[in-house]
């Protein structure tokens, strides 16, 4: 669709090749799926339906969600990103984006309402607990399974640092160095540009770097030594990698999904004998909100959240913390880092 931006101009048009290219890089790969996806879905609907689909007027996009919600395969939940790919594909072609607005906010309620009435109230998205999250981390540093390793390291590293699913699975084995210091990381989240990553670093406990201790960078250096050894056994040490691919999966050149993040925590709640409450149900997305939970849960201020979760709005935080939730141990064993000395602690003598 990029393309058509460009479509007045001569092949040969000096620049022009170069100019796409500026303009297709400005979006991740994986933004760029995603919205391709969920448009065509769009263009499909209106090709049944004998209407246009750019520029599309209001009551297309509306036509479109009653069918969306006849059809019952997206949720309430997940509407917003078919909308913002709708809009995307208008905007960039310098049109109105039509699936916004008052009528829309009014259709989407009532989406939600409609289906909680008809299919019932599906369970909540909530956040993954501290406590959980640390008997995970007990586990991986207890199991001589390389498999059970790699998935409650990357449960534990994506709460440790509010890290969505796709940033952790897109980082590279590059981007993690277990230090003296701690461990470090460089987040190339999708909300950053990639000539301004963001470099974070989680320091060891208060048993300093000793490894076993029962922290994240101990079960992340445990994760790395065992993962690099599998690879250098098959004569492949020191080969660029993703994090948390394995010489042992499945069609190893084929990069790793964020669904795969679902699938761990699925299976390491299952291996701990937990689950969640009545009406509850943690997903990909709940390590984010868990660890952004557990730090506000132990007082660490809402500027150092937004801060270590690379969020670029402040208003954003606010979507993911529970302000209910109460501090407890296993939140301190986490995020204590996150917390700036008391006036006390800094006098001096």
């Amino acid at each position: 669709m990029m393309k058509t931006l460009f479509a007045s101009l001569a092949p040969d048009t000096p620049g022009a090749e170069t100019a796409w290219r500026l303009v297709a890089a400005g979006r991740r790969e994986s933004t760029v799926a995603s919205y391709n996806g969920k448009f065509q879905r769009f263009v499909t609907f209106c090709a049944m339906a004998g209407l246009c689909p750019l520029p599309a007027t209001l009551s297309t996009v509306l036509a479109y969600l009653g069918w969306l919600s006849e059809e019952d395969l997206v949720h309430h939940t997940s509407l917003q990103p078919y909308l913002t790919a709708i809009n995307s594909a208008h905007k960039d072609l310098g049109f109105d984006a039509p699936a916004e607005g008052r009528i829309i906010t009014l259709a989407r309620k009532g989406f939600g309402e409609i289906e909680a009435a008809e299919r019932g109230v599906p369970p909540a998205h909530t956040a993954l607990p501290s406590r959980v999250v640390k008997q995970i981390l007990i586990m991986g540093l207890a199991s001589d399974d390389l498999l059970v390793v790699r998935r409650c390291a990357a449960i534990a590293f994506l709460f440790a640092f509010f890290a969505r699913a796709d940033s952790g699975v897109i980082a590279l084995r590059t981007d993690v160095t277990v230090s003296e210091q701690g461990l470090e990381f460089v987040e190339n989240g999708k909300n950053l540009e990639r000539m301004r990553p963001a470099t974070l670093v989680l320091p060891w406990g208060s048993g300093g770097a000793v490894a076993g201790e029962l922290s994240v960078p101990a079960l992340m250096q445990r994760y790395l030594g065992l993962a690099d050894a599998a690879w250098e056994a098959r004569g492949r040490a020191g080969v660029v990698r993703e994090l948390w691919r394995l010489p042992s999966d499945p069609r190893p050149e084929t990069p790793l999904s964020s669904d795969i993040i679902g699938t761990w925590l699925g299976q390491c709640l299952g291996d701990c004998g937990v689950t969640p409450p009545l009406g509850q149900a943690w997903t990909r997305h709940s390590m984010r909100s868990g660890g952004a939970t557990a730090a506000l849960a132990i007082g660490v201020d809402p500027f150092t959240i937004a801060r270590w979760g690379v969020w670029k709005s402040f208003n954003s935080v606010t979507l993911y913390v529970d302000p209910l939730v109460r501090g407890c141990s296993a939140a301190a064993l986490f995020f204590r880092h996150l917390l700036k000395p008391t006036a006390e602690q800094w006098a001096l003598p």
